[in-house]
């Protein structure tokens, strides 16, 4: 009996802020434009922009004896890009430029420099005739044990 009576008075209630609005438009605008801002304010802090999944790949590097890596020159700059600002350290060797944000992106190769996804093997045993199979995605991996069914 009181969950009917709670949902009948939550209904009179939202059809009471209804019929509030539909009537009084300018009280409720005049009521609630500051707390509107204060809610978007707080929203803004609540759900900061996504993290760009990217981030959490993990390379491996093999540099040719054809790239030095004598560093003649290092600069820092401010990269806005998607509405994402970041950082990108861009190095001056005697056999090229080379930056960061080059060296993570799929579409920039720099001859010599060869880059591969870090990766875990496939699966693996344990003794007891458990088996771990596993599956990576750049720095994710998820893993799953299976025991072998006896019959």
């Amino acid at each position: 009996m009181i969950n009917v009576v709670r949902s009948i008075s939550y209904g009179v209630l939202a059809g009471g802020i209804l019929a509030l609005t539909i009537l009084a438009p300018q009280q409720i605008a005049a009521i609630a434009e500051e707390p509107v801002e204060m809610a978007l304010a707080t929203i803004d802090k609540l759900f900061p922009a996504p993290v760009d999944p990217r981030l959490f790949r993990r390379y491996e590097f093999t540099i040719d004896e054809s790239v030095s890596t004598d560093v003649r020159r290092t600069q820092v700059v401010k990269k806005i890009g998607h509405g994402i600002t970041s950082r990108v350290t861009i190095v001056t060797t005697p056999s090229g430029t080379y930056s960061t944000d080059g060296m993570l992106s799929p579409y920039v190769r720099y001859p010599g420099i060869e880059k591969r996804l870090r990766t875990w093997p496939d699966d693996f045993y344990l003794a007891d005739g458990g088996r771990w199979m596993s599956y990576a995605d750049g720095s994710f991996i998820y893993l799953v044990f299976r025991v072998p069914t006896r019959g």
